[in-house]
């Protein structure tokens, strides 16, 4: 583990009841706003999962507080939510999800799965980290099985640069973490050199709707 992936994990795991404080304000401040994000990740997955086999089994990296299990379940999947962070961990397991403790950049995957998805988890990694992760990912999946996962984009007017920040707005929690931005290019080689075919990808959220990477890569 790098030491941003571990400094970043570390203040998940301090201020995980901040993280949930300021999702929910910002919520509140904006519903409109967030109904519509919600609902476009929701479409966004169900396009990711088109001719997939009914019910697939989905391991979900990174759950927090499992906000997106229910929406997952709404598509027909049979979820396991996970998350690096005891804290959150412990917030999931008050809410009958029965999570799974699972840091994938220090532990190899449990099970087989339908679909590996990651919902703003690998952002917080180094290109090194998210390279030795891949592997597992890719042997924990079924052939067929598909990894969905978005990561920050600097292909975008004026690029971003990567660092350790604490983002204003939404994901402003009072602490600073680890993010890290990819070209475009350069993520898809970096998944096909893995193994896999990256079946679909798009850009999205943010002022320039580009923000974030979106892929779906399949295990052939």
């Amino acid at each position: 583990m790098s030491k941003e992936n571990r400094g970043t994990l570390e203040v998940y795991e301090a201020m995980a009841i901040d993280w949930i404080s300021c999702q929910t304000r910002k919520h509140k401040e904006e519903p409109a706003k967030f109904a519509k994000k919600r609902e476009a990740k929701r479409t966004r997955i169900f396009r990711f999962m088109e001719g997939m086999s009914p019910n697939p089994l989905v391991l979900e990296i990174g759950s927090g507080a499992g906000d997106d299990v229910s929406m997952l379940e709404s598509l027909g999947c049979r979820v396991q939510p996970s998350d690096g962070a005891q804290s959150f961990v412990n917030i999931m397991e008050k809410k009958g999800l029965h999570p799974m403790l699972l840091d994938v950049s220090q532990k190899r995957i449990p099970g087989t799965w339908d679909a590996i998805i990651a919902n703003h988890v690998f952002i917080h990694m180094t290109e090194e980290d998210f390279k030795r992760i891949l592997p597992k990912i890719y042997g924990a999946l079924r052939p067929g099985g598909r990894f969905i996962f978005n990561v920050g984009n600097r292909d975008s007017e004026g690029g971003r640069s990567s660092g350790w920040m604490d983002l204003p707005g939404f994901h402003h929690i009072g602490a600073v973490r680890y993010f890290h931005y990819w070209k475009n290019y350069h993520l898809i080689q970096c998944v096909e050199e893995a193994g896999f075919i990256v079946k679909k990808y798009e850009v999205d959220g943010g002022e320039d709707n580009r923000r974030w990477i979106e892929i779906c890569a399949i295990k052939p």
